[in-house]
């Protein structure tokens, strides 16, 4: 005579242990989650009530009489900005992702044009150009911005900027001037980007930027 088997209740049992494991797996992994991005973009404006270092001067000034135009080329920005993260220094050498944090824009278009920005706020709207020229204007002297280094100093107290640059001169036959800027500009926080770093981090970038124009629109004034 066969006893009954209770094989099937022990199956059903056991897979229902399993989904036990699984939901409070998926429970923990719920709790433990990332928090959402949020998203961070350079100031338009670099100015603020406490002054920065470097900064060029806020009200446009009109085009030096006589003046040739300046017909900014395509910013070059190093490969390691050409990414969504906010990167912070980790090491000697090292760079990290801010945790939770995304640049809305890519920096390879906000740079570009704010560095443009900027410019014309200390020469003149009428003075700097990008591609396309418009017709007619004649003409312009080309400056050639590369970027080389522009990321957060270690204990983020500030921001780091080194760019090459060239002036082609008017005249076909005259060589360009040029040189290396290499910038340093703090943060405006109390501390290393105390509060809100992403925050922080973005506007010692603008202001880096804005140290940057500044910089170069002397350059070109002479």
């Amino acid at each position: 005579m066969r006893l009954p088997s209770n094989r099937p209740a022990a199956r059903r049992g056991a897979r229902a242990h399993v989904a036990c494991v699984l939901l409070a797996a998926a429970a923990l992994a719920g709790c433990s989650a990332a928090p959402p991005l949020r998203w961070v973009q350079l100031p338009i404006d670099p100015s603020a009530p406490r002054s920065a270092p470097g900064l060029p001067a806020q009200a446009s000034e009109p085009a030096r009489g006589g003046a040739v135009p300046i017909h900014l080329m395509p910013v070059r920005l190093p490969e390691v900005l050409d990414r969504d993260e906010l990167l912070v220094p980790q090491g000697p050498a090292g760079l990290a992702p801010l945790s939770g944090w995304r640049w809305a824009e890519p920096l390879r278009e906000a740079v570009p044009r704010l560095l443009r920005d900027d410019l014309a706020r200390a020469l003149g709207e009428s003075r700097v150009w990008t591609s396309p020229l418009p017709a007619g204007l004649g003409r312009v002297q080309p400056l050639r911005v590369e970027g080389v280094l522009m990321q957060a100093e270690p204990q983020a107290r500030g921001v780091r900027l080194r760019a090459r640059w060239s002036l082609g001169d008017a005249t076909p036959d005259r060589a360009p001037r040029g040189g290396v800027f290499d910038l340093r500009v703090p943060s405006r926080t109390e501390g290393p980007f105390a509060g809100e770093p992403a925050q922080a981090l973005a506007q010692a970038h603008r202001d880096a930027l804005a140290a940057l124009a500044a910089a170069l629109a002397d350059e070109v004034g002479r």
